[in-house]
C-alpha cells in the first residue's frame, strides 16, 4: 500500500518537473526529454571547469583527481523545494532559470 505521504511527495515531483519543462519552453529550450545523469568522473578530469549549481551537488560531486580542473559552485536556491501557490512556485522556477543564464552570460563575458 502506498501511503500518503509518497502519493505526495510524488505529486510535488512531478508538479516541479512539469514547472520546470513549461519554465524552460518558454525560454525556448526543450528539456522534457532530458534525465539527470551521473556524469562520468573520467569525462570531469577532462574538463576545463566543473561548475555546480545546488548544494548536493557542491557536496556530492565526484572527487576530481586533475589538479588542472578548475571547481567553482554558483549556489542557486533549488525552486523544487518552493512552497505557496502554483504562481508563487512558478516563479521561483523562472527566478532560477534566469539567474542561472545571467550567470552564465557574465562567465562568457569576464571568465569569472
Amino acid at each position: 500500500m502506498i501511503s500518503n505521504r509518497f502519493k505526495q511527495k510524488r505529486r510535488k515531483l512531478y508538479n516541479s518537473i512539469f514547472i520546470a519543462v513549461a519554465t524552460m519552453k518558454e525560454a525556448g529550450i526543450n528539456i522534457s526529454k532530458h534525465t539527470s545523469n551521473v556524469i562520468d568522473p573520467e569525462i570531469l578530469n577532462l574538463a576545463d571547469y566543473v561548475i555546480t549549481l545546488c548544494g548536493h551537488a557542491d557536496e556530492h560531486c565526484p572527487v576530481i583527481s586533475n589538479k588542472k580542473v578548475v571547481k567553482w559552485h554558483w549556489g542557486f536556491e533549488d525552486p523544487a523545494k518552493a512552497t505557496g501557490t502554483e504562481e508563487e512556485i512558478t516563479a521561483k522556477f523562472n527566478e532560477a532559470r534566469d539567474s542561472i543564464k545571467n550567470r552564465i552570460q557574465l562567465f562568457v563575458k569576464e571568465g569569472k
